[in-house]
């Protein structure tokens, strides 16, 4: 019987001190993805945990998924990567809803009329 190392590092120090490890990921069989899981996945990339190629093919995901959540993770937060929150987010320019134009602010906040 043989024990599967798995690639990369054991457990990595997220930069609030907190320890994260593979454990702490998401099964496998997530289809329903909260704001949480979806950071826990971006954390685990970020800090090496698992690779984007490990990420993609464990759960399934699009690139374009992926690349969607880390986006809005980069450009708004975490906040961002609630499904609720989908059109305040939105980084298309032209993909707001018409009753609420979304306008730039300076520090790169988003606020509605």
């Amino acid at each position: 019987m043989y024990i599967r190392k798995p690639k990369g590092p054991l457990i990595v120090t997220l930069p609030n001190g907190q320890h994260m490890t593979r454990a702490d990921l998401p099964p496998a069989t997530t289809t329903r993805w909260v704001a949480s899981r979806k950071a826990a996945v971006l954390r685990a990339i970020a800090m090496g945990l698992i690779s984007r190629e490990e990420a993609l093919a464990r759960w399934d995901l699009s690139s374009e998924e992926l690349d969607g959540w880390i986006a809005n993770a980069a450009r708004f937060g975490e906040g961002a990567l609630k499904a609720t929150a989908v059109q305040r987010y939105r980084i298309e320019t032209g993909g707001a809803a018409p009753s609420a134009p979304v306008l730039e602010m300076p520090q790169g906040q988003v606020t509605r009329k």
